[in-house]
């Protein structure tokens, strides 16, 4: 004998089912709109000195999906699913003290952020005397390299959010640089000097900065083998590491790897 259910029946369960749906979708969308704010990153407290300095920064009135997000629903959902994950690590115990987080340049260069094209004709200050054009350093900077936004905005730290690190600048433009080309890498950067006062009258001299600069350049970058063993424990692959092609193609571009990761700093008095 077969149980039968009345129209009416039928009419409530199918009311039913569109209720619950229906709350399903909103609770659906409420929740990913919630999750998409930047207060809702401070649930897990670990992330509590990023929030604050991203408060603090340039990038104040930009959400943080902006950034860490690609551009493209693929990659929003890719997005999604990764930040379910951290989650669920930060509530079982089995997170790290040091969230890794990637900004790519597809990131920065999206509709509406900025634009490559306003970059490559557009000459910024940075400090009181050094011009920085984006034009050289947005294209190839060297034959076996190619600089992402982050090599230079660097995420390293949480106390200065996608802040300039120097470092980078002085590992680029001083490694394997000797005293008789100083002159010529400091007036890459410090444009300004040439025309101020009397630096202008020693450059037309032909005086080099270092005979009045002491210590313009102190170490030469190197990349110490067993900085390698950090990451990797295959000798074979270690054993790559004179092949200066391969290093930056594999952890500059491929792996977003930090550049002051790999490289001693050179200090610039």
């Amino acid at each position: 004998m077969g149980f039968k259910v009345s129209k009416e029946g039928k009419a409530k369960i199918i009311l039913i089912i569109g209720i619950l749906f229906t709350l399903f979708v909103v609770f659906s969308v409420a929740a990913i709109v919630y999750t998409e704010r930047p207060e809702f990153c401070t649930t897990c407290h670990i992330m509590d000195p990023y929030y604050e300095s991203w408060q603090a920064s340039t990038h104040a009135e930009v959400n943080c999906i902006e950034c860490h997000y690609d551009p493209g629903l693929k990659a929003h959902i890719k997005g999604k699913i990764v930040g379910l994950v951290q989650v669920a690590q930060y509530l079982t115990g089995r997170y790290s003290e040091k969230p890794k987080a990637e900004v790519s340049d597809a990131a920065c260069l999206r509709e509406g952020c900025h634009k490559k094209e306003e970059l490559v004709n557009r000459t910024v200050e940075f400090g009181n005397t050094i011009e920085f054009a984006h034009a050289v350093h947005l294209e190839s900077p060297g034959k076996d390299m190619r600089l992402r936004c982050t090599n230079c905005h660097s995420q390293s730290t949480y106390e200065e959010h996608i802040k300039v690190d120097t470092n980078t600048c002085f590992l680029c433009h001083f490694k394997n640089v000797g005293e008789d080309e100083l002159s010529k890498q400091c007036l890459n950067c410090h444009k300004k000097i040439k025309a101020v006062g009397s630096h202008k009258e020693y450059i037309e001299e032909g005086m080099s900065c270092s005979q009045c600069h002491e210590e313009v350049k102190s170490g030469n970058a190197e990349v110490r083998r067993q900085v390698c063993y950090f990451c990797h424990e295959d000798r074979g692959t270690i054993d790559k590491i004179g092949d200066r092609a391969l290093l930056h193609k594999a952890h500059i571009y491929e792996n977003k790897v930090d550049c002051i990761s790999c490289h001693d700093f050179i200090k610039h008095n």
